[in-house]
C-alpha cells in the first residue's frame, strides 16, 4: 500500500508544482515544475528554506498562520509571493499538507501549488491601461481648452466640446468592455486549470486517509479538506459563470433572500461573534436573480466581519424602506471604523487586505450584479464604521 502511495505522488508531481522539506522546514524534494519556476537547480534547493523565495512584500504574520496550522496537524492553503534566482516576481497558490509517520506524527511536509502569476501580470495590466485612458482624456481636455482661449467661435467650441463628450464616453465603454473581457477570460482560465488539480487533490486525500493510523484524528483532517475542496471548485464555478448574461431574471421577495443570506451565513457570523439587527417592516419585490443579491449580501458581511477583527461587540445593521415611487433602499452598516480610499473600493483588483485574504474582485462583483438589476450601490464613511446603501427596483406588476 505504500509503495502504491508514494507511486500516486509521483504521478501527481508531474502535473503541478510540487516541492517537500523535513518537519524542521529543509528542502528535501522539488520536482521539475518547481525548478522551473524558481530557477534553480534541484541540488541548489535541498538543504535550504523556502524563505530563499520570499519576497520582501510577504508579512511574517502570513508564515505564522501557516506554521499554527501545519504544525498542528491540519492542511493549509496559502498565497506566496515569492522571487526567482533573476529576481523576477511570481505567484504560487499552494497547499501544504502535513506527511505522518507510522506512529502518527509529522515527519514531513508537500507543498501542491498552482502559478497565478499571470493573474497577477493581468491585473497590473490593466492598471497601467486605465492610467494611459486617464492621460489620453486629460491631453483632449488640454486641446479643447487650447481652442477654446485661441482658435474658434464659440459654437465652434460647442461642437468639440461634445465631440469629447462622447469620444470620453466611447473610451470608457471600451475600458470597460476591455476589463470585463479580459476577468473573464482569466476566470475561465482559472476554472480551467483548478478543476483537474481539485479531483487530484481529492483522490490524495481519500489515499491518506487509507494510510494513516490515528483515524479518529485523520477524519477530522479528511473531512476539512474535503469542505475546503468543494467551496473552492463552488466559488470558481460562481465567478466563471458571473459575466454570463442574466436570462431568467425573476420576481422574488426581499425579505426571503435577505433571511437566506442570514441562515446560510448563520454559523459564519456566530463563530466571529458578530450580532446581525434586521429592520423591515414591509416587504418588497424585486425583478432579478435572486441568488446573486444574496451573494452580495455575503459579500458586505463578509467585508464587516473582517473590518471587525478582533474586536469586541461586532454588530451589523441592516435597514429596508421605501426610496422614492419604484425604489427599495437597503443599508448595511457596521462599527468597525470605515473604510479607507473609498473612491476605490468598487475598482477591481484593488484590496486593503494582503492578497491572501483576497484579490479585491468581491466588490466589484457586487456592483455588477446590482447594476444588472437596474440598481445602484454607493457606500460612504459614518462616525463609527461604513455604511453601504443598495438602490433596487421594485417589481410592483407581481
Amino acid at each position: 500500500m505504500r509503495a502504491n502511495f508514494k507511486a500516486y505522488l509521483k504521478e501527481i508531481e508531474k502535473t503541478i508544482i510540487f516541492s517537500q522539506t523535513d518537519k524542521n522546514g529543509f528542502i528535501t524534494r522539488a520536482n521539475a515544475n518547481f525548478c522551473k519556476i524558481s530557477g534553480y537547480k534541484v541540488k541548489e534547493l535541498i538543504g535550504k528554506r523556502h524563505n530563499i523565495l520570499k519576497h520582501p512584500d510577504m508579512q511574517r504574520s502570513s508564515f505564522d498562520k501557516l506554521w499554527k496550522n501545519i504544525e498542528g496537524k491540519r492542511p493549509y492553503r496559502i498565497l506566496f509571493k515569492n522571487i526567482d534566482k533573476k529576481g523576477r516576481t511570481f505567484y504560487l497558490d499552494s497547499m501544504v499538507i502535513p506527511i505522518f509517520d507510522e506512529n502518527g506524527e509529522i515527519c514531513a511536509y508537500s507543498s501542491f501549488s498552482y502559478d497565478l502569476t499571470k493573474f497577477f501580470t493581468l491585473n497590473e495590466e490593466l492598471m497601467q491601461a486605465r492610467q494611459k485612458t486617464d492621460e489620453l482624456s486629460k491631453n483632449f481636455r488640454q486641446i479643447i481648452t487650447y481652442h477654446q482661449n485661441n482658435l474658434f467661435t464659440h459654437n465652434v467650441n460647442a461642437q468639440l466640446e461634445a465631440n469629447f463628450k462622447n469620444n470620453e464616453k466611447k473610451l470608457s465603454q471600451i475600458h470597460k468592455e476591455s476589463l470585463n473581457s479580459s476577468i473573464k477570460q482569466t476566470l475561465a482560465n482559472l476554472a480551467h486549470q483548478w478543476k483537474q488539480p481539485l479531483n487530484e487533490l481529492n483522490i490524495l486525500l481519500f489515499q491518506l486517509k487509507q494510510n494513516t493510523s490515528n483515524k479518529k484524528e485523520f477524519q477530522r483532517l479528511y473531512d476539512e479538506g474535503k469542505e475546503l475542496v468543494k467551496k473552492m471548485s463552488s466559488s470558481i464555478d460562481n465567478f466563471a459563470n458571473l459575466f454570463e448574461k442574466q436570462k431568467f431574471a425573476n420576481s422574488f421577495s426581499l425579505k426571503k433572500a435577505l433571511q437566506e443570506a442570514r441562515d446560510i451565513n448563520f454559523e459564519l457570523l456566530e463563530n466571529a461573534g458578530v450580532i446581525l439587527h434586521i429592520e423591515n417592516k414591509k416587504d418588497y419585490q424585486i425583478l432579478g436573480i435572486k441568488d446573486d443579491l444574496i451573494r452580495v449580501f455575503f459579500h458586505l458581511f463578509m467585508n464587516s466581519i473582517e473590518a471587525y477583527g478582533k474586536k469586541k461587540n461586532k454588530e451589523i445593521f441592516i435597514t429596508i424602506g421605501q426610496f422614492g415611487k419604484n425604489y427599495v433602499k437597503i443599508s448595511i452598516k457596521d462599527k468597525a471604523g470605515g473604510i479607507l480610499f473609498l473612491d476605490k473600493v468598487f475598482q477591481p483588483f484593488f484590496t486593503t487586505k494582503y492578497p491572501v485574504q483576497g484579490a479585491g474582485l468581491d466588490l466589484y462583483f457586487s456592483k455588477q450584479i446590482i447594476e444588472n438589476m437596474q440598481g445602484q450601490i454607493k457606500v460612504s464613511n459614518s462616525k463609527k464604521g461604513a455604511c453601504f446603501n443598495i438602490y433596487l427596483k421594485q417589481d410592483k406588476e407581481s
